[in-house]
């Protein structure tokens, strides 16, 4: 079975532009090393998923812990949208 950890998961303005930006960190809880992860990232505002995407990490290590940030371009940036966003992260495939 996968075992992964979910740190510090927030909801940021990206820099670039007026679009929600996911940042935080994931831990690789298991001793096997993969070359590669995909995470298939859930948005819901109010329960309703709003969008998807996936975020592909290389060379994840066993126990190694990797920051990541994903840009959600479907969500535009809204402190009251934040307040009310919550997401769901799951391994979708390993290499």
């Amino acid at each position: 079975m996968l075992n992964f950890r979910y740190i510090n998961i927030k909801f940021v303005k990206d820099k670039a532009g007026n679009c929600m930006k996911l940042t935080g960190e994931i831990q690789n809880c298991m001793s096997k090393n993969f070359n590669a992860v995909a995470f298939r990232i859930t948005i819901f505002l109010d329960n309703e998923p709003v969008a998807n995407t996936v975020l592909i990490i290389s060379g994840f290590g066993a126990n190694q812990v990797r920051t990541f940030e994903q840009k959600i371009e479907e969500v535009k940036y809204s402190y009251e949208f934040k307040k009310k966003l919550r997401c769901e992260i799951y391994p979708e495939s390993v290499y």
